[in-house]
Protein backbone atom coordinates (compact mmCIF):
# COMPACT_ATOMS: atom_id res chain seq x y z
CA UNK A 1 0.00 0.00 0.00
CA UNK A 2 2.67 2.54 0.92
CA UNK A 3 5.01 1.73 -2.27
CA UNK A 4 1.75 2.31 -4.36
CA UNK A 5 1.16 5.58 -2.42
CA UNK A 6 4.70 6.82 -3.13
CA UNK A 7 4.53 5.60 -6.63
CA UNK A 8 1.46 7.70 -7.38
CA UNK A 9 3.00 10.65 -5.27
CA UNK A 10 6.40 10.41 -7.72
CA UNK A 11 4.19 10.14 -10.80
CA UNK A 12 1.87 13.37 -9.45
CA UNK A 13 5.21 15.79 -8.92
CA UNK A 14 6.55 14.36 -12.52
CA UNK A 15 9.50 12.85 -12.15
CA UNK A 16 10.87 9.34 -11.65
CA UNK A 17 12.31 7.83 -8.56
CA UNK A 18 16.35 7.24 -9.13
CA UNK A 19 17.60 3.40 -8.31
CA UNK A 20 19.36 2.82 -5.13
CA UNK A 21 22.57 0.97 -4.10
CA UNK A 22 23.87 -0.73 -1.07
CA UNK A 23 27.42 0.58 -0.55
CA UNK A 24 29.19 -2.15 0.07
CA UNK A 25 31.87 -2.22 2.88
CA UNK A 26 35.07 -2.95 0.50
CA UNK A 27 37.98 -0.69 0.78
CA UNK A 28 39.95 -0.06 -2.53
CA UNK A 29 43.28 1.31 -3.34
CA UNK A 30 43.37 3.38 -6.26
CA UNK A 31 46.53 4.11 -9.06
CA UNK A 32 45.87 7.31 -11.13
CA UNK A 33 48.32 6.03 -13.88
CA UNK A 34 49.86 8.66 -15.93
CA UNK A 35 50.01 6.44 -19.08
CA UNK A 36 48.23 4.46 -21.55
CA UNK A 37 47.81 1.07 -19.98
CA UNK A 38 47.62 -2.67 -22.32
CA UNK A 39 49.14 -5.30 -20.04
CA UNK A 40 48.49 -4.63 -16.68
CA UNK A 41 51.41 -6.95 -15.71
CA UNK A 42 53.75 -4.24 -17.39
CA UNK A 43 52.39 -1.63 -15.35
CA UNK A 44 52.46 -3.52 -12.25
CA UNK A 45 56.22 -3.96 -12.78
CA UNK A 46 56.52 -0.43 -12.91
CA UNK A 47 55.69 0.35 -9.96
CA UNK A 48 57.75 -2.26 -8.07
CA UNK A 49 55.55 -5.27 -8.57
CA UNK A 50 53.70 -6.69 -5.36
CA UNK A 51 56.52 -5.24 -2.83
CA UNK A 52 56.14 -1.60 -4.43
CA UNK A 53 52.63 -1.95 -4.01
CA UNK A 54 52.61 -2.90 -0.04
CA UNK A 55 55.03 0.00 0.24
CA UNK A 56 52.73 2.49 -1.35
CA UNK A 57 49.83 1.33 1.37
CA UNK A 58 51.91 1.27 4.46
CA UNK A 59 54.57 4.37 3.65
CA UNK A 60 51.82 6.59 1.50
CA UNK A 61 54.73 6.68 -1.53
CA UNK A 62 54.75 5.38 -4.57
CA UNK A 63 57.85 5.34 -7.16
CA UNK A 64 57.19 5.18 -10.85
CA UNK A 65 59.87 3.66 -12.80
CA UNK A 66 59.33 3.63 -16.95
CA UNK A 67 62.46 1.85 -17.67
CA UNK A 68 62.34 -0.83 -14.56
CA UNK A 69 64.80 -3.00 -15.18
CA UNK A 70 67.30 0.38 -15.25
CA UNK A 71 68.96 0.76 -11.80
CA UNK A 72 69.84 4.34 -12.66
CA UNK A 73 66.09 5.24 -13.97
CA UNK A 74 64.75 8.57 -12.04
CA UNK A 75 61.50 7.43 -10.06
CA UNK A 76 58.12 9.20 -11.30
CA UNK A 77 56.76 10.20 -7.29
CA UNK A 78 53.46 9.54 -6.40
CA UNK A 79 51.77 10.86 -3.39
CA UNK A 80 49.01 8.59 -1.70
CA UNK A 81 46.36 10.55 -0.35
CA UNK A 82 42.75 9.66 1.86
CA UNK A 83 39.62 9.53 -0.60
CA UNK A 84 35.96 8.59 0.12
CA UNK A 85 35.12 8.13 -3.16
CA UNK A 86 32.99 5.05 -4.43
CA UNK A 87 34.30 3.13 -7.96
CA UNK A 88 31.96 2.66 -9.75
CA UNK A 89 30.92 -0.56 -12.70
CA UNK A 90 28.84 1.22 -15.61
CA UNK A 91 27.04 -1.16 -18.13
CA UNK A 92 26.13 -0.10 -21.54
CA UNK A 93 24.17 -2.38 -23.66
CA UNK A 94 22.52 -1.45 -27.40
CA UNK A 95 19.85 -3.49 -28.58
CA UNK A 96 20.43 -5.15 -32.22
CA UNK A 97 18.55 -3.40 -34.70
CA UNK A 98 17.56 -4.55 -38.40
CA UNK A 99 19.68 -3.23 -40.78
CA UNK A 100 16.98 -2.70 -42.86
CA UNK A 101 16.02 0.29 -40.87
CA UNK A 102 17.21 3.31 -42.05
CA UNK A 103 19.57 5.57 -39.93
CA UNK A 104 17.06 8.40 -38.83
CA UNK A 105 14.63 5.82 -38.05
CA UNK A 106 17.44 3.65 -35.70
CA UNK A 107 18.00 6.80 -33.27
CA UNK A 108 14.62 7.12 -32.41
CA UNK A 109 14.48 3.34 -31.95
CA UNK A 110 17.40 2.99 -29.94
CA UNK A 111 17.45 2.90 -26.14
CA UNK A 112 20.57 2.48 -24.23
CA UNK A 113 20.36 -0.20 -21.34
CA UNK A 114 23.03 1.43 -18.92
CA UNK A 115 23.58 -0.37 -15.35
CA UNK A 116 25.92 0.63 -12.63
CA UNK A 117 26.78 -1.46 -9.46
CA UNK A 118 28.81 0.06 -6.92
CA UNK A 119 32.20 -2.26 -6.04
CA UNK A 120 33.69 -0.82 -3.06
CA UNK A 121 34.81 2.53 -0.91
CA UNK A 122 37.94 4.25 -2.55
CA UNK A 123 39.91 5.27 0.86
CA UNK A 124 43.29 5.70 -0.41
CA UNK A 125 44.08 7.25 -4.22
CA UNK A 126 48.58 7.18 -5.33
CA UNK A 127 48.51 10.51 -7.87
CA UNK A 128 51.01 11.62 -9.75
CA UNK A 129 51.20 15.34 -10.00
CA UNK A 130 55.44 15.86 -10.15
CA UNK A 131 57.20 16.25 -13.29
CA UNK A 132 59.38 13.60 -13.90
CA UNK A 133 63.26 14.18 -13.64
CA UNK A 134 65.89 14.56 -16.46
CA UNK A 135 66.70 11.04 -17.70
CA UNK A 136 70.20 9.64 -18.51
CA UNK A 137 70.48 6.45 -20.20
CA UNK A 138 74.22 4.87 -19.48
CA UNK A 139 76.05 2.47 -21.29
CA UNK A 140 74.67 -1.09 -19.78
CA UNK A 141 77.53 -2.88 -20.83
CA UNK A 142 79.62 -0.96 -18.37
CA UNK A 143 81.36 -2.63 -15.39
CA UNK A 144 80.07 -0.34 -12.80
CA UNK A 145 76.30 -1.66 -14.00
CA UNK A 146 77.94 -5.70 -13.92
CA UNK A 147 79.43 -4.61 -10.51
CA UNK A 148 75.88 -2.84 -8.88
CA UNK A 149 74.27 -6.20 -10.52
CA UNK A 150 76.58 -8.26 -8.56
CA UNK A 151 75.89 -5.89 -5.46
CA UNK A 152 72.23 -6.89 -6.08
CA UNK A 153 72.28 -10.41 -6.48
CA UNK A 154 74.96 -10.91 -3.43
CA UNK A 155 77.30 -12.66 -5.96
CA UNK A 156 80.47 -12.50 -4.17
CA UNK A 157 83.15 -13.63 -6.50
CA UNK A 158 82.68 -10.33 -8.92
CA UNK A 159 82.43 -8.33 -5.45
CA UNK A 160 85.44 -9.28 -4.44
CA UNK A 161 86.80 -8.60 -7.52
CA UNK A 162 85.71 -4.95 -7.03
CA UNK A 163 89.30 -3.79 -7.70
CA UNK A 164 90.16 -5.35 -10.81
CA UNK A 165 86.99 -3.65 -12.12
CA UNK A 166 87.90 -0.39 -10.81
CA UNK A 167 91.29 -0.43 -12.37
CA UNK A 168 90.30 -1.99 -15.91
CA UNK A 169 87.62 1.06 -16.28
CA UNK A 170 89.87 3.72 -18.41
CA UNK A 171 86.99 5.85 -19.71
CA UNK A 172 85.18 8.33 -17.70
CA UNK A 173 82.15 6.69 -15.74
CA UNK A 174 79.59 9.29 -16.19
CA UNK A 175 77.51 7.30 -13.28
CA UNK A 176 74.06 9.74 -13.22
CA UNK A 177 73.52 11.60 -9.59
CA UNK A 178 69.97 10.16 -7.97
CA UNK A 179 68.65 13.14 -9.08
CA UNK A 180 69.30 16.00 -11.64
CA UNK A 181 66.16 18.67 -10.55
CA UNK A 182 65.03 19.25 -6.91
CA UNK A 183 61.88 20.79 -8.35
CA UNK A 184 58.94 18.43 -9.02
CA UNK A 185 56.18 20.60 -9.12
CA UNK A 186 56.06 22.91 -12.12
CA UNK A 187 55.95 26.53 -11.45
CA UNK A 188 52.78 29.04 -12.78
CA UNK A 189 54.75 31.60 -14.33
CA UNK A 190 52.34 33.31 -16.02
CA UNK A 191 54.30 35.53 -18.39
CA UNK A 192 53.87 38.49 -16.05
CA UNK A 193 56.00 41.14 -15.06
CA UNK A 194 56.66 41.01 -11.34
CA UNK A 195 54.36 43.83 -9.73
CA UNK A 196 56.27 45.08 -7.56
CA UNK A 197 59.00 45.78 -10.20
CA UNK A 198 58.74 49.19 -11.43
CA UNK A 199 60.43 51.54 -13.91
CA UNK A 200 61.75 55.12 -13.21
CA UNK A 201 63.61 57.43 -15.31
CA UNK A 202 67.19 58.75 -13.21
CA UNK A 203 67.86 62.20 -14.52
CA UNK A 204 71.54 62.76 -15.66
CA UNK A 205 73.86 65.63 -15.57
CA UNK A 206 75.27 67.85 -18.42
CA UNK A 207 72.38 67.59 -20.80
CA UNK A 208 72.16 63.82 -20.87
CA UNK A 209 68.76 61.69 -21.46
CA UNK A 210 67.32 60.29 -18.83
CA UNK A 211 68.47 56.42 -18.18
CA UNK A 212 65.54 54.10 -17.20
CA UNK A 213 66.13 52.24 -14.12
CA UNK A 214 64.12 49.12 -12.48
CA UNK A 215 63.33 49.17 -8.72
CA UNK A 216 61.90 46.64 -7.01
CA UNK A 217 59.69 48.35 -4.32
CA UNK A 218 59.20 44.63 -1.98
CA UNK A 219 62.85 44.38 -1.49
CA UNK A 220 63.41 44.25 2.13
CA UNK A 221 66.29 46.57 3.64
CA UNK A 222 69.23 45.23 5.26
CA UNK A 223 69.77 46.55 9.25
CA UNK A 224 73.09 45.89 10.93
CA UNK A 225 73.75 44.62 13.93
CA UNK A 226 76.95 44.44 16.03
CA UNK A 227 77.91 40.82 17.12
CA UNK A 228 81.04 40.53 19.49
CA UNK A 229 82.25 37.30 20.96
CA UNK A 230 82.61 37.09 24.81
CA UNK A 231 86.78 37.37 24.47
CA UNK A 232 86.31 41.11 22.91
CA UNK A 233 88.18 43.85 24.99
CA UNK A 234 85.90 46.59 25.35
CA UNK A 235 82.05 46.19 24.32
CA UNK A 236 80.55 48.56 21.71
CA UNK A 237 79.41 52.18 23.04
CA UNK A 238 76.67 53.10 20.45
CA UNK A 239 74.84 51.58 17.11
CA UNK A 240 76.43 51.62 13.65
CA UNK A 241 76.53 54.40 11.49
CA UNK A 242 74.44 52.25 8.93
CA UNK A 243 71.96 51.47 11.47
CA UNK A 244 71.41 55.24 12.75
CA UNK A 245 70.72 56.14 9.01
CA UNK A 246 67.47 53.82 9.25
CA UNK A 247 66.71 55.57 12.48
CA UNK A 248 64.11 57.74 10.97
CA UNK A 249 62.12 55.38 9.28
CA UNK A 250 60.90 53.89 12.95
CA UNK A 251 58.63 55.70 15.17
CA UNK A 252 59.97 57.52 17.79
CA UNK A 253 57.40 55.88 20.18
CA UNK A 254 59.17 52.84 19.50
CA UNK A 255 62.25 53.49 19.98
CA UNK A 256 61.98 54.94 23.35
CA UNK A 257 59.81 51.96 24.49
CA UNK A 258 62.55 49.43 23.48
CA UNK A 259 65.09 51.59 25.06
CA UNK A 260 62.96 51.94 28.30
CA UNK A 261 62.72 47.97 28.41
CA UNK A 262 67.02 47.57 28.39
CA UNK A 263 67.06 50.30 30.84
CA UNK A 264 64.83 48.14 32.96
CA UNK A 265 66.84 44.77 32.07
CA UNK A 266 70.36 45.62 30.23
CA UNK A 267 70.20 42.20 28.81
CA UNK A 268 67.02 40.59 27.39
CA UNK A 269 66.98 37.16 24.93
CA UNK A 270 64.98 37.82 21.42
CA UNK A 271 62.38 35.89 22.79
CA UNK A 272 61.31 37.32 26.59
CA UNK A 273 61.65 40.81 24.38
CA UNK A 274 58.93 39.69 22.15
CA UNK A 275 56.81 38.20 24.69
CA UNK A 276 57.08 42.38 26.32
CA UNK A 277 56.69 44.09 23.04
CA UNK A 278 52.85 45.34 22.05
CA UNK A 279 52.36 43.97 18.05
CA UNK A 280 53.67 46.09 16.04
CA UNK A 281 56.70 46.50 17.47
CA UNK A 282 57.13 42.74 18.00
CA UNK A 283 56.83 43.19 13.87
CA UNK A 284 59.86 45.78 13.60
CA UNK A 285 62.06 44.10 16.43
CA UNK A 286 64.88 43.19 13.27
CA UNK A 287 64.85 46.82 13.02
CA UNK A 288 64.50 48.12 16.67
CA UNK A 289 67.25 45.78 18.11
CA UNK A 290 70.22 47.26 16.54
CA UNK A 291 69.71 50.53 17.21
CA UNK A 292 69.56 50.13 21.72
CA UNK A 293 71.90 46.80 21.81
CA UNK A 294 74.37 44.59 20.40
CA UNK A 295 74.34 41.02 20.01
CA UNK A 296 77.07 38.36 22.04
CA UNK A 297 77.32 35.25 20.12
CA UNK A 298 79.08 32.90 22.79
CA UNK A 299 79.87 32.67 26.30
CA UNK A 300 77.11 33.07 29.44
CA UNK A 301 75.07 34.98 27.48
CA UNK A 302 75.19 33.88 24.01
CA UNK A 303 72.66 35.05 21.60
CA UNK A 304 71.46 37.57 24.45
CA UNK A 305 71.29 40.99 23.92
CA UNK A 306 72.76 43.68 25.93
CA UNK A 307 72.29 47.50 26.46
CA UNK A 308 74.72 49.54 24.53
CA UNK A 309 77.83 50.23 26.80
CA UNK A 310 76.98 47.50 29.24
CA UNK A 311 79.67 45.18 29.91
CA UNK A 312 78.35 41.64 31.75
CA UNK A 313 81.88 40.64 32.12
CA UNK A 314 82.93 43.21 34.59
CA UNK A 315 83.12 42.36 38.46
CA UNK A 316 81.42 45.31 39.13
CA UNK A 317 78.15 44.30 37.56
CA UNK A 318 78.13 40.83 39.67
CA UNK A 319 74.38 41.48 38.75
CA UNK A 320 74.55 40.82 35.18
CA UNK A 321 74.39 36.31 36.93
CA UNK A 322 70.85 36.48 36.69
CA UNK A 323 70.67 37.39 32.77
CA UNK A 324 73.35 34.35 32.08
CA UNK A 325 70.90 31.58 29.83
CA UNK A 326 70.61 27.91 31.81
CA UNK A 327 70.08 25.32 29.39
CA UNK A 328 69.44 21.81 28.91
CA UNK A 329 69.45 19.95 25.78
CA UNK A 330 67.07 16.63 24.04
CA UNK A 331 64.45 17.53 26.15
CA UNK A 332 62.43 15.72 23.89
CA UNK A 333 61.49 12.30 24.04
CA UNK A 334 63.12 9.76 21.24
CA UNK A 335 60.70 10.03 17.94
CA UNK A 336 60.77 7.95 14.75
CA UNK A 337 61.57 10.10 12.03
CA UNK A 338 59.23 10.58 9.06
CA UNK A 339 59.55 11.30 5.28
CA UNK A 340 58.38 14.91 4.08
CA UNK A 341 55.63 15.33 2.39
CA UNK A 342 54.01 17.84 0.06
CA UNK A 343 51.53 20.71 1.19
CA UNK A 344 47.96 19.62 0.80
CA UNK A 345 46.56 22.71 1.61
CA UNK A 346 44.57 20.69 4.45
CA UNK A 347 44.74 21.08 7.85
CA UNK A 348 44.36 18.45 10.66
CA UNK A 349 42.22 19.08 13.60
CA UNK A 350 44.72 19.42 16.15
CA UNK A 351 46.97 21.41 14.30
CA UNK A 352 44.45 24.16 13.63
CA UNK A 353 43.57 23.77 17.24
CA UNK A 354 47.15 24.10 18.54
CA UNK A 355 46.98 27.24 16.04
CA UNK A 356 44.31 29.12 17.20
CA UNK A 357 45.63 28.71 20.65
CA UNK A 358 49.01 29.50 20.00
CA UNK A 359 46.97 33.15 18.47
CA UNK A 360 45.06 33.13 21.39
CA UNK A 361 47.85 33.55 23.86
CA UNK A 362 49.09 31.23 26.23
CA UNK A 363 48.42 32.99 30.30
CA UNK A 364 52.05 32.48 30.57
CA UNK A 365 54.63 33.84 28.67
CA UNK A 366 56.67 31.34 26.94
CA UNK A 367 60.20 32.39 28.26
CA UNK A 368 59.40 32.24 31.77
CA UNK A 369 59.52 28.83 33.73
CA UNK A 370 57.95 28.00 36.79
CA UNK A 371 58.47 24.43 37.18
CA UNK A 372 54.59 23.56 37.16
CA UNK A 373 54.34 23.67 32.99
CA UNK A 374 56.04 24.09 29.95
CA UNK A 375 55.17 26.10 26.74
CA UNK A 376 57.87 24.15 24.13
CA UNK A 377 59.99 21.57 24.07
CA UNK A 378 63.12 23.26 24.01
CA UNK A 379 64.59 24.64 27.76
CA UNK A 380 66.41 27.78 27.50
CA UNK A 381 65.53 30.24 30.00
CA UNK A 382 67.46 33.40 31.78
CA UNK A 383 67.82 32.43 35.22
CA UNK A 384 65.74 35.58 35.92
CA UNK A 385 63.04 34.45 34.47
CA UNK A 386 63.19 31.04 36.44
CA UNK A 387 60.61 31.42 39.08
CA UNK A 388 60.41 27.82 40.05
CA UNK A 389 61.05 27.94 43.87
CA UNK A 390 63.55 25.16 43.98
CA UNK A 391 65.21 26.39 41.26
CA UNK A 392 64.90 29.93 42.13
CA UNK A 393 66.87 29.24 46.17
CA UNK A 394 69.84 27.71 44.06
CA UNK A 395 70.17 31.06 42.28
CA UNK A 396 69.96 33.43 44.63
CA UNK A 397 72.25 31.33 47.41
CA UNK A 398 75.42 33.50 47.67
CA UNK A 399 77.17 30.28 47.92
CA UNK A 400 76.60 29.40 44.21
CA UNK A 401 78.15 32.76 43.14
CA UNK A 402 82.28 32.90 42.17
CA UNK A 403 84.36 36.06 42.71
CA UNK A 404 85.30 36.39 39.04
CA UNK A 405 83.42 35.83 35.71
CA UNK A 406 84.15 33.02 33.97
CA UNK A 407 84.11 32.46 29.73
CA UNK A 408 81.97 29.13 30.45
CA UNK A 409 79.92 29.46 33.33
CA UNK A 410 79.86 33.47 33.90
CA UNK A 411 79.49 34.12 37.65
CA UNK A 412 78.42 30.89 38.85
CA UNK A 413 80.37 27.79 39.91
CA UNK A 414 80.69 25.35 37.98
CA UNK A 415 79.37 22.47 40.42
CA UNK A 416 76.26 24.85 41.35
CA UNK A 417 75.44 25.50 37.58
CA UNK A 418 75.35 21.51 37.00
CA UNK A 419 73.60 21.10 40.12
CA UNK A 420 70.77 23.58 38.30
CA UNK A 421 71.13 21.54 35.15
CA UNK A 422 70.21 18.64 36.85
CA UNK A 423 67.47 20.08 38.65
CA UNK A 424 65.99 21.45 35.65
CA UNK A 425 66.51 18.45 33.54
CA UNK A 426 64.72 15.87 35.91
CA UNK A 427 61.73 18.50 36.16
CA UNK A 428 61.41 19.16 32.52
CA UNK A 429 61.45 15.26 31.92
CA UNK A 430 58.95 14.65 34.66
CA UNK A 431 56.94 17.56 33.11
CA UNK A 432 56.73 16.42 29.36
CA UNK A 433 55.58 12.84 31.35
CA UNK A 434 52.70 14.66 32.40
CA UNK A 435 54.55 14.51 36.27
CA UNK A 436 54.75 17.03 38.71
CA UNK A 437 57.58 16.55 41.54
CA UNK A 438 57.83 17.63 44.80
CA UNK A 439 60.91 18.89 46.93
CA UNK A 440 62.18 15.68 47.87
CA UNK A 441 62.40 14.21 44.70
CA UNK A 442 65.70 15.81 44.71
CA UNK A 443 67.49 16.17 47.43
CA UNK A 444 69.71 13.29 46.01
CA UNK A 445 70.89 15.95 43.62
CA UNK A 446 71.35 19.02 46.19
CA UNK A 447 72.92 16.75 48.77
CA UNK A 448 75.53 15.76 46.22
CA UNK A 449 79.13 16.73 46.88
CA UNK A 450 80.96 19.21 44.45
CA UNK A 451 82.66 16.31 43.03
CA UNK A 452 79.60 13.35 42.67
CA UNK A 453 77.61 16.45 41.30
CA UNK A 454 79.84 17.22 38.21
CA UNK A 455 80.85 12.98 37.84
CA UNK A 456 77.00 11.94 38.34
CA UNK A 457 75.27 11.13 35.32
CA UNK A 458 77.78 12.95 33.05
CA UNK A 459 76.09 11.85 29.76
CA UNK A 460 73.27 14.86 31.16
CA UNK A 461 75.69 17.30 31.71
CA UNK A 462 77.50 16.89 28.26
CA UNK A 463 73.85 17.57 26.53
CA UNK A 464 73.22 20.17 28.69
CA UNK A 465 76.72 21.99 28.42
CA UNK A 466 76.85 23.97 25.16
CA UNK A 467 80.18 24.23 23.25
CA UNK A 468 80.74 27.64 23.40
CA UNK A 469 84.62 28.19 22.54
CA UNK A 470 83.98 28.89 19.34
CA UNK A 471 86.72 31.30 18.83
CA UNK A 472 90.73 31.44 19.21
CA UNK A 473 90.74 33.85 22.47
CA UNK A 474 93.78 35.44 20.03
CA UNK A 475 91.65 37.22 17.49
CA UNK A 476 89.52 39.54 18.99
CA UNK A 477 87.02 40.42 16.53
CA UNK A 478 83.75 42.32 16.21
CA UNK A 479 81.47 40.94 13.77
CA UNK A 480 78.92 42.68 12.31
CA UNK A 481 76.09 40.84 11.05
CA UNK A 482 73.14 41.85 8.18
CA UNK A 483 69.68 40.88 9.79
CA UNK A 484 67.07 41.02 6.91
CA UNK A 485 63.21 41.05 7.68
Amino acid sequence: MESNSKQNEDLYFGYEAAPSKNIPPKQIFVIEYPGYIKNINKVLHTLGSEKGLKKAINEDLMELRFRPDDPFCHPINGDVIPTSNLLLKVTRRKKKQNKTVNHEEEKTSVKDDVNFDILGIISKTCRFRGMSDYQYVPNMNHPILEYRKALESLNVNKIMDFESIINNIKEETNLPPPSFSRVECPMDYGYQQNTAVVKVLVKKGDGQPPSLKLINRSRRKKFIAISITYDIDNVPEEPPSESLKNIEQMPQESINGMRKLFEERPIWTRLALENNLPLNDKRNIKRLLPLVAYLMSNGPWRDCWIRYGYDPRLNKNKEARFYQLLDIRNTRRPTKLGRAKRLLHIQEEATVEKDSTAKSGDSRPSHIFDGTSTCRDIAVFQVCDITDPLLKRLIESSDSVQEFCDEHDGFYKHSELIKMRKVMRRKFKALTEGKILKDEDFDDLLNAHDDESENEDGGEDEEGISDIDSESKDEQIISRVRISD
